[in-house]
């Protein structure tokens, strides 16, 4: 049996949970909703509802209510607008962001759309535009893929996974992603290694919900109806709106709302869900005379008891709309207790590992000694290195190189102006000898300097620069777990060497006036020694006591006596006068040689005295001190990095309790939201079990 006073009894309890002030929302609609409900109830006259989208309609038929007084005496008649009824939208608006962190800051958020798929990488079409200096990203690395809620209450979803063109991987805390899985709030995000560098960033995943308040009206406007009498007016039965058929289905989702449709034009009206006490079937049409005699025949007792159903129906309405609201606001906060309680777990993990690494000042001194390790075997290597490129003993050394270069040089003469020249030309090319042994310098030593660059960073001592950052990298590992920081310094870049050639240097001349001696002068000597000698051969026959002039004319008379003595004294005129010009040849080039071998010898002396004091010197001074600067900035950044562990170790206490504070505060609230949650299903059950008795 319905009682009225238990439901008012009931109707308190929901008020006293209503006004609350521990709510995060408002909830000014629901309070209303309820006062209106309890004032219903007190009532002692049944509602009567003449509502219509045309005010005027509406009370225009109320008029026509006035000619039977009577009813006032129980019934209560009110004009309601129908208005156009609210789309009902999801009331939680998300808010997420791809959050970009570099060296534990965070220097950039990107906020997330509702787009179905957003694209991050290093190409330029993608979403999200990662620097190009982050060569471990691929040009469409990842992809996020946006999920809408299935209802108001459950939050929108963003999910990640590797786009097919991705090389390097992802990683999702710690651990590699290889297929689609959901994010949450604070996940972290590296994309191409496991751990952020210089080389692979890291994101960091943000999303809360920001509860807005939520709009009761257009949903009581029609529960307020319930159980009631409609009179729902239309122009025209032909074209019914969305708000007018919603009020007609009423009568099927509450049988005890009595609905009659009335039509303005045709001055009828239709039995949708009739009165008990009718005869009229439903979808017939009726007078109002004769409604209005059935409404005067129930009876007060009667009345009261469908005010009380009517009160019931409505407040499982309202207690529904309460728990709505109730469970929109604990599903955020879940959200955070999960969160926090995850973050206190990694905290936990890192405190043990905390507790377990060594001390900042030992891993200081480790990597100080591997520094001056490394700094004393690049001052050794680079200056062994150098003797070795300046050793002419050596055949790979400059100096041997540059005088093979010189000694394979042909010397050639030239005839500018009428003047005779002798000149070195190379081989390999046709310009200038200064320049082209110039352009051979500068190429062979750059290539030896660029060479020791590179076994300074990547080589010397396991590794080189690159090397020492990768073992100090391994043995801060254990703080960047602890403290989310992460020592990556940035060293090894390019050197500009070539302005040391960029210089204006004296040039050794590569050729020599050259007037060499005419085959007539050489041939009158030649010729006036060998007279010489034969008048010595004489002088000496004479001295013997032979005749000068009778051993000649036997000579003489001997050759001509025979044609072959005349043709073989010919022939030995004609040898000795090719010999003539052979040895006229001959002494030809060993004076070119003579003389080009003193040019050859000039230039040697000259460009190995400059690769030895100059260029050789200034590339290995370069070299140092470049490579000085490189561990200068490696002190800077470790020291950086120790100062913000130090500076985050010592705000870290004052964090820890804060953080506990506002765990606390959360886990309070959810244990409340939990125990109002308990009440309202008790009190449902206890309103529930009225209308079912």
């Amino acid at each position: 049996m319905l009682s009225k006073s238990k439901l008012l009894n009931h109707l308190k309890e929901l008020n006293q949970l209503a006004i609350d002030g521990s709510f995060q929302v408002p909830l000014d609609s629901l309070t209303q909703s309820l006062e209106h409900i309890r004032s219903n109830l007190e009532l002692d006259k049944l509602n009567v509802y003449i509502i219509s989208a045309d005010i005027a309609l509406a009370e225009s038929f109320q008029q026509r209510f006035s000619f039977y007084p009577t009813l006032d005496n129980t019934y209560q008649f009110q004009v309601h607008e129908l208005t156009k009824r609210e789309v009902e939208k999801s009331k939680d608006s998300p808010s997420a962001f791809l959050a970009f962190q570099e060296q534990a800051e965070i220097t950039q958020r990107y906020p997330l759309s509702t787009a179905p798929i957003l694209t991050v990488g290093r190409q330029r079409g993608c979403d999200f535009y990662i620097s190009d200096r982050y060569t471990r990203v691929s040009g469409q690395h990842l992809e996020i893929r946006f999920y809408p809620a299935g209802d108001r209450i459950t939050p929108h979803q963003w999910h990640v996974k590797n786009s097919d063109r991705c090389r390097n991987g992802t990683y999702v805390n710690g651990e590699r992603l290889t297929e689609e899985r959901i994010l949450k709030s604070g996940d972290r995000l590296v994309l191409g290694d496991r751990y952020p560098s210089a080389q692979s960033p890291e994101l960091v995943f943000e999303h809360s919900i920001v509860l807005e308040p939520i709009q009761h009206e257009a949903h009581f406007s029609l529960d307020k109806f319930r159980g009631c009498i409609v009179f729902l007016i239309v122009g025209s039965k032909q074209e019914l709106s969305e708000e007018e058929k919603a009020v007609l289905a009423l009568a099927c989702s509450t049988p005890s709302t009595n609905i009659f449709l009335v039509t303005s034009s045709a001055q009828t009206i239709e039995v949708i869900n009739g009165l008990q006490q009718s005869s009229a079937s439903e979808g017939v049409f009726t007078e109002l005379d004769s409604l209005c005699q059935q409404m005067t025949l129930i009876k007060t007792k009667q009345i009261t008891e469908r005010k009380t159903q009517n009160a019931v129906v409505q407040t499982i309405a309202w207690i529904s709309s309460l728990e709505e609201a109730l469970l929109t606001q604990q599903q955020p906060i879940a959200q955070q207790v999960e969160a926090l309680e995850k973050q206190r777990s990694q905290n936990k993990v890192r405190k043990t590992l905390s507790d377990k690494s060594i001390s900042q000042n030992e891993l200081q001194k480790k990597i100080s000694e591997q520094r001056s390790k490394l700094s004393e075997i690049v001052d050794t290597a680079l200056e062994q290195s150098k003797q070795d490129l300046l050793d002419d003993s050596l055949v790979n050394s400059i100096l041997y190189r540059i005088s093979d270069e010189i000694d394979s040089m042909e010397a050639q003469i030239i005839k500018p102006n009428k003047k005779q020249f002798l000149k070195l030309v190379s081989k390999n090319c046709e310009d200038n000898v200064n320049d082209y042994l110039m352009h051979f310098c500068e190429e062979e030593l750059l290539d030896w300097a660029r060479t020791e660059w590179e076994r300074i960073c990547w080589h010397y001592d396991d590794g080189g620069v690159e090397g020492l950052i990768a073992r100090s990298q391994t043995l801060l590992e254990s703080i960047s777990k602890t403290s989310s920081r992460y020592f990556t310094p940035v060293l090894c870049q390019e050197i500009e060497m070539q302005t040391v050639f960029r210089v204006s240097l004296k040039k050794i001349s590569d050729r020599v006036e050259y007037q060499p001696v005419s085959i007539w002068s050489f041939s009158i000597k030649k010729i006036r020694s060998s007279v010489f000698q034969v008048m010595s051969i004489l002088f000496l026959l004479s001295f013997l006591g032979l005749s000068r002039g009778s051993f000649i004319r036997g000579v003489v008379k001997q050759i001509t006596s025979s044609n072959f003595l005349i043709l073989l004294a010919i022939g030995i005129v004609i040898w000795l006068i090719s010999k003539l010009c052979q040895s006229y040849q001959n002494d030809k080039q060993a004076e070119i040689r003579k003389v080009s071998d003193k040019i050859r010898l000039d230039l040697k002396g000259y460009y190995q005295k400059v690769i030895k004091s100059r260029f050789a010197e200034k590339l290995t001074r370069i070299l140092k001190t470049t490579f000085k600067e490189e561990m200068n900035r490696f002190e800077k950044e470790l020291r950086l990095y120790f100062d913000a562990v130090q500076s985050q170790s010592e705000n870290s206490t004052v964090n820890r309790v804060n953080f506990e504070l506002q765990l606390k505060k959360y886990k309070e609230d959810t244990k409340k939201l939990e125990d109002k949650l308990k009440n309202l299903y008790s009190i449902r059950d206890k309103v529930h079990r009225m209308l079912e008795g």
